[in-house]
């Protein structure tokens, strides 16, 4: 590789070059260390599954876009049911493509968990920011 070229992106981590992991430890800065864990906040400040979920909505929000609609909540899975075996992978869900968005989690308290979350409501916001495009958008 080149010193001053680009990386081909299937050596991120992944193919579509979302993760640096097999690479970051050689390319992190020095002080990249935040001085903090993540998962030990959200246990210090006491962060329920759906504290987690609405700080990763807020996180969109303070970019402009629109607050979730109230099915959201209603209708998303955010944790293990008791009575009945899901599939816990998580994802997001356009289902209408208006306003019937949601996601599927079994959420853990980790800090990798409060990513994963900022990536699926990013599916979300996505989706819904194109809901009044013609559907080849």
């Amino acid at each position: 590789m080149p010193q001053d070229g680009a990386i081909p992106a299937h050596l991120l981590g992944n193919m579509w070059a979302q993760s640096w992991g097999n690479v970051y430890d050689l390319v992190a800065p020095e002080d990249a260390d935040p001085g903090y864990d993540v998962t030990e906040q959200l246990l210090k400040h006491e962060y329920s599954e759906i504290d987690m979920v609405k700080g990763a909505e807020n996180f969109f929000t303070s970019l402009g876009f629109e607050q979730l609609p109230e099915t959201f909540w209603e209708r998303s899975l955010f944790t293990k049911p008791e009575d009945r075996d899901v599939v816990c992978h998580a994802s997001a869900w356009n289902l209408d493509a208006k306003d019937d968005i949601r996601i599927k989690m079994c959420i853990q308290k980790t800090g990798e968990e409060f990513s994963t979350i900022h990536h699926e409501l990013g599916h979300n916001f996505y989706q819904r920011a194109y809901k009044d495009q013609p559907v080849y958008f």
